[in-house]
């Protein structure tokens, strides 16, 4: 017997239905937002201390605009997979082929197509131009094989799970819910809910933690969201100066105040954020980037235009 389906879900143009899509995508890029500073301030081994109200409204605006920046690479990387998989489903063909030759002939009539990838509306293709150059400049910046292959990889299983979203087969398959035919449709329903929140969650967090540019990724939106400065000028008071090799030390200063001691690109990794300021410098060459919290009284950060 074939399983009933969910009858399709109907989107809400209204002002109030437009109202509520754009509460849940703030809330879902201030989500993202957060669980990236998070993992950002875990690499550091850095968590902010002495946040005030107004550190707290700042998050979140932070947040809200780290989430749109990883949002659109996932958007992008989503479309790449998406286009690409549609357009080179042939290769998918002799497989689906082959299981129809080899299953008992009863059957064969009735041997559905392994993955049924969505064809791409015009907004894929135009995000796909996104995730191509994003993965292009990933590539650029680290040519490895290794970063492409997982990049790569990511785009196509993100397109697997949004077709997967898009199926009823899998949103109403008895593995995922035993005893369909007994269950009502509003059950039905809700099942079929929870299991699209499924594929998209698994979606949205497939890029930061399986396509290998995970630090990248971080390192872009914290700077999109003015929370991380880059290479910088940097003073600093007594102790924390000692604490800086005398490579940074700036010897014909641009910035300088009584009191403290200038020195030039030193990456200023988290800002604007609690009491203290974070910076990171390589102690030795040949040696790791070793990150130093500084009171925010104690030191004074100038861009460096020229990086």
């Amino acid at each position: 017997m074939q399983l009933p389906s969910p009858p399709p879900q109907k989107i809400d143009f209204s002002a109030d239905g437009f109202s509520k899509y754009l509460s849940l995508a703030f809330k879902v890029s201030t989500f993202l937002g957060g669980l990236c500073f998070v993992l950002y301030c875990h690499r550091l081994n850095y968590f902010p201390s002495g946040v005030t109200v107004g550190d707290s409204l700042l998050f979140i605006i932070f947040a809200a605009s780290f989430g749109l920046v990883y949002g659109f690479v996932t958007l992008g990387l989503l479309s790449v997979g998406v286009c690409g998989m549609y357009w080179l489903k042939r290769l998918v063909k002799p497989v689906h082929g082959w299981l129809k030759k080899y299953i008992p002939s009863k059957n064969r009539a009735g041997t559905p197509e392994l993955i049924l990838f969505v064809k791409p509306e015009p907004l894929h293709y135009l995000l796909a131009l996104f995730g191509a150059m994003f993965i292009y400049l990933m590539y650029k910046v680290e040519p490895s094989a290794f970063i492409l292959i997982n990049l790569l990889a990511t785009t196509i299983f993100q397109a697997m799970l949004w077709s997967g979203y898009n199926d009823n087969r899998v949103i109403v398959s008895r593995i995922l819910l035993p005893s369909t035919n007994e269950r009502s449709i509003a059950q039905q329903e809700d099942h079929s809910r929870k299991m699209r929140w499924l594929f998209l969650g698994l979606i949205a967090v497939m890029p930061l933690f399986f396509s290998g540019v995970a630090g990248r990724i971080l390192d872009g939106g914290m700077k999109f969201a003015h929370l991380s400065a880059g290479p910088s000028y940097v003073l600093l008071k007594p102790p924390y100066d000692q604490a800086i090799p005398a490579a940074y030390q700036d010897q014909k200063p641009i910035f300088t105040e009584s009191g403290y001691k200038s020195f030039k690109n030193i990456d200023v990794m988290l800002t604007g954020i609690g009491q203290k300021t974070v910076i990171q410098f390589i102690p030795k060459p040949g040696t790791q980037a070793k990150p130093l919290a500084i009171p925010n009284d104690q030191i004074k950060v100038f861009p460096d235009f020229t990086k």
